[in-house]
């Protein structure tokens, strides 16, 4: 019996409306960052420096390892000819973050419902998410703005900055369990992506499914899915995981 549902957070319950914009935030911050130590790097160099970071991070991903804030802006500084300190590279990494706080970010139509619902049944949220450029610190704080908080139990919310993993590494599966206080088997994972959410979900024991209302991730013919948080509680109530 489903007693637990985490869930992905971006292209799940959320979407940055805004992601284009703030790369273009992060990019002009380091260009200026680069000018005030006095040296002639152009924009277009930070933005190829840019590239290869993420490049980088992506790489990583393959072993699962979260690749910090700090990382990727100490790779682009490196790659713009660059030396500074670690202290240095947190403070820029920190000016990073803060270039995120203006997000644009859509809720997924019926969300709130769903988590009140889920709530009112009894059952327990947590979230498992991948972050990026943002942080677990950031996402918390957006959620809060939002409003959506309030449904989750802390303990269980975790993130791959936190972690150290990005999904589907089972160590962030099993930490989100942990801090529900259940099993695996009594746990349902939605999110986006077929890889990370559904397979690592599958993987560590816990029951998946794939949520539709952002995008539709490519899978297998016959994988779990719901086409929005309304279709969700009724499965929920009608017992499809038991």
């Amino acid at each position: 019996m489903i007693r637990g549902i985490t869930f992905d957070v971006f292209h799940t319950l959320v979407q940055d409306a805004g992601a284009a914009a703030a790369h273009g935030r992060r990019k002009e911050l380091i260009h200026r960052w680069c000018q005030s130590r006095e040296v002639s790097i152009s924009r277009a160099r930070v933005v190829t420096a840019y590239a290869a970071a993420e490049a980088e991070r992506d790489s990583e991903k393959i072993l699962y390892r979260h690749f910090a804030v700090a990382e990727l802006a100490s790779s682009i500084v490196t790659r713009v000819g660059l030396t500074c300190d670690p202290h240095e590279i947190e403070g820029l990494a920190a000016q990073l973050n803060e270039a995120l706080l203006d997000g644009e970010f859509v809720v997924a139509r019926g969300l709130e419902t769903c988590l009140r619902t889920l709530r009112d049944l009894g059952l327990r949220l947590g979230l498992i998410s991948n972050v990026g450029w943002q942080t677990g610190t950031f996402v918390r704080r957006t959620l809060v703005e939002l409003g959506l908080w309030q449904y989750f139990t802390p303990e269980a919310c975790v993130f791959s900055d936190e972690v150290g993993y990005y999904k589907p590494h089972p160590a962030a599966f099993q930490a989100s369990v942990a801090g529900l206080g259940l099993h695996p088997a009594e746990v349902l994972h939605v999110g986006d992506d077929y890889a990370a959410d559904y397979l690592g979900a599958r993987r560590s024991a816990l029951n998946a499914t794939l949520m539709t209302t952002f995008r539709a991730d490519h899978a297998p013919a016959g994988t779990p899915a719901v086409a929005g948080f309304a279709q969700l509680v009724d499965y929920i109530k009608a017992g499809e995981w038991r």
